[in-house]
């Protein structure tokens, strides 16, 4: 059920379930559903602006903020984290220890932070992230910056590897 606020006049959708989207969308411009996300059997990773609610903030309670990150496709794709090998030397027997999750932000932003010192992003150099994509291979991914050579920021660079 929707309606203006201002008006008694209300109106009532059913969001059907597709099976080919991990996600069914409502439109209040088109007044429908709508799917922006790809097919789900089509894509592993994005990297995308999104919406993060930090729930713990006592001062901003379900505080809403646009991030620039990226997410997974949770459903048959996972990853895990690790700090503890460095990039060159992470191989399958580390890999295949680790706790893999599929959290559509379990990359999320997580891999840089906003230095007050420097007025900029870093990006933490120990942090990797391994990557089970939906045809059951796994990648590592270790980000390297945040700008661009000119300087711009939200200009992802990372190195990648297929380790299986």
């Amino acid at each position: 059920l929707y309606g203006d606020l201002r008006s008694e006049n209300v109106r009532e959708i059913k969001i059907p379930k597709d099976d080919n989207y991990n996600f069914s969308y409502f439109s209040f411009k088109s007044e429908g559903v709508v799917y922006p996300d790809p097919p789900k059997k089509t894509w592993d990773i994005v990297f995308t602006r999104y919406r993060h609610v930090y729930y713990d903030q006592p001062d901003m309670p379900y505080f809403p903020y646009v991030v620039s990150g990226v997410l997974i496709n949770p459903y048959n794709t996972t990853a895990a984290v690790d700090s503890s090998v460095a990039y060159e030397n992470l191989k399958i027997d580390k890999i295949l220890s680790l706790d893999f999750k599929n959290n559509r932000d379990m990359i999320g932003f997580s891999w840089k932070q906003y230095s007050i010192e420097k007025l900029l992003y870093t990006v933490n150099p120990k942090r990797l992230f391994i990557i089970k994509n939906r045809d059951g291979e796994y990648w590592k991914l270790h980000f390297l910056d945040f700008y661009n050579k000119q300087g711009v920021k939200g200009s992802p660079s990372f190195e990648y590897e297929r380790i299986q």
